[in-house]
């Protein structure tokens, strides 16, 4: 599925359906946001709504070449904090 699919498949979903929270953005704060509201609340609805094609907000982990292979780094930790 394209992200142009994906984003109106998710539009059509969260327009046809009703929600007890809207949580807007699916970053480290909106994600735990919604999983302490689904822990409380386990018969709540709840819809995560995020602009970009990935969670995680600001923090991104990517894979680089280093000097001995592959290797992770994290790029987004900086603006954290």
């Amino acid at each position: 599925m394209s992200a142009s699919e994906q984003r109106q498949h998710q539009q059509d979903v969260a327009q046809s359906c009703d929600y007890d929270v809207i949580v807007v953005g699916a970053g480290l704060s909106g994600l735990s946001a919604a999983h302490e509201v689904k822990k409380i609340y386990p018969e709540c609805t709840v819809l995560v709504l995020e602009a970009k094609d990935r969670v995680g907000g600001r923090t991104l982990t990517t894979e680089l070449q280093g000097a001995k292979g592959k290797d992770n780094w994290d790029m987004g930790g900086q603006w954290i904090g």
